[in-house]
């Protein structure tokens, strides 16, 4: 049985552990998003008290760590070559990582469609996301949930990754 619930602090070991074996597969596919020991315990930590950390388990097991916001996002008031496609209030995934031995195995798709559940829920206008050029797994998830390119914002660190969005209709 697949259920996604809120990060519990019981939680914080083994979503630190899904989030070390994604930054783990970065490294090796020459990937420097998450290479800067970020996201980390503090992270998540954050995630937990502001109530944005999720898991997604399957029989009882943490299979996938990601973060819901529907607080805004500082880093995508500024877009460069392009423009947002909607000016309401909108959700932002971040931190999506599944457990290595469980990768592609349709637990992304499904976490989206909870992701979008929750923001038609709140009556929110769209779903916007960002993620590193090269990162070719989770720009293929957008696409593939009809997300479109809409250009650059900037993270805190100063570094560009790719903005995407979905409006609600």
């Amino acid at each position: 049985m697949i259920r996604i619930r809120p990060l519990e602090t019981a939680d914080l070991t083994s979503a630190l552990s899904i989030i070390r074996q994604t930054q783990e597969i970065f490294r090796t596919q020459g990937i420097d998003q998450w290479q800067n020991d970020y996201p980390n315990l503090q992270t998540l930590q954050n995630d937990l008290a502001h109530g944005w950390g999720r898991v997604l388990e399957e029989d009882g097991q943490t299979v996938a760590y990601f973060a819901l916001s529907f607080d805004g996002e500082p880093n995508y008031r500024r877009i460069e070559n392009g423009s947002w496609l909607t000016p309401g209030p909108y959700s932002v995934l971040h931190r999506l990582a599944v457990r290595t031995d469980k990768r592609r195995a349709g637990y992304a798709k499904q976490i989206c469609h909870y992701w979008k559940a929750q923001t038609a829920e709140r009556k929110f206008t769209a779903l916007r996301a960002d993620t590193h050029k090269n990162n070719r797994l989770m720009t293929a998830l957008l696409l593939s949930q009809v997300f479109s390119y809409r250009g650059v914002i900037y993270v805190s660190d100063g570094t560009p990754r790719n903005a995407f969005e979905k409006p609600l209709h």
